[in-house]
């Protein structure tokens, strides 16, 4: 008989799919997963297939490079035309910056890095007054909406950010 048995409580994770086994294998067997021991990572890996499968039934990534590429990118391109507190826009799909600045030719920032300041502070509270919960993170404004937003409202956020970046203006020279 045997005196004990080794059961290990995690089996390997790769990083990437082709990384390898840590037996030291070249690649991985096609049903890694369907041999653990560990609850967890089935689970895990059972949700993550059915979420993946959801996102390619519903184009969600389609979806969300449509916006950025006719909804959102030119809103923004459009902003920094327009605002002098816009120091620079970059992004894409459904996640984009907006770079507050104080002086455009300096590209002094809105708020120090790795601070706050009280103008950004004005801005985010105008920005829930209106109804828009940004996220703001030193001098830039998130723009990164759920992959699944309808246009309408991507564009009720953004015109609520325009009337936002008005007020940016003023702290700008």
């Amino acid at each position: 008989g045997f005196d004990t048995i080794y059961v290990p409580e995690h089996t390997h994770i790769p990083v990437r799919r082709d990384a390898a086994h840590p037996t030291g294998g070249e690649t991985l067997p096609d049903d890694r997963y369907a041999r653990t021991l560990d609850t967890w990572i089935s689970l895990a890996t059972a949700a993550a297939v059915a979420t993946i499968k959801a996102m390619e039934d519903e184009q969600t990534v389609q979806h969300a490079a449509f916006l950025g590429e006719t909804v959102i990118g030119p809103a923004l391109s459009g902003f920094a035309d327009r605002h002098p507190s816009v120091g620079e826009v970059r992004g894409t799909g459904v996640f984009w910056a907006i770079e507050l600045v104080k002086n455009r030719g300096t590209r002094e920032p809105m708020a120090a890095y790795g601070t706050s300041s009280p103008e950004m502070n004005q801005l985010v509270a105008a920005c829930k007054s209106r109804g828009l919960l940004p996220f703001a993170n030193f001098n830039r404004i998130h723009v990164v909406p759920p992959c699944n937003t309808l246009v309408a409202d991507a564009r009720a956020g953004l015109s609520i950010l325009d009337e936002v970046l008005d007020i940016a203006d003023g702290f700008a020279a």
